[in-house]
């Protein structure tokens, strides 16, 4: 079952702004999708290709997953992430919320 931990957009944005390194931005959407648009600073690792892209560097970060529209792809792998305990959380409404606002 997915948890619901998702973080508003609100949130993210305070974290970027006061951010001394320790925040990552994970979009697990294809590259194709991440090409079309992306929060400035994410990094693109597909979700089927998760668990092979994460690093122990990442254990140190806060993660913040996103897909397009939040709570699918995005909540799945941050439920993975905190799976092997990393500290994850997902974008609530996704990047298309986050272009909305």
């Amino acid at each position: 079952m997915i948890q619901q931990d998702c973080i508003a957009n609100e949130t993210l944005q305070e974290l970027l702004a006061a951010d001394s390194g320790s925040l990552l931005i994970i979009d697990v959407r294809n590259p194709d999708e991440y090409a079309e648009r992306h929060i400035q600073g994410a990094v693109n690792i597909p979700l089927d290709t998760l668990p092979a892209g994460i690093t122990q560097e990442f254990r140190s970060k806060q993660i913040v997953t996103v897909c397009g529209k939040g709570g699918g792809r995005s909540a799945h792998a941050a439920e993975m992430l905190r799976a092997e305990r990393f500290n994850a959380q997902y974008l609530c409404n996704g990047t298309f919320g986050w272009f909305s606002v």
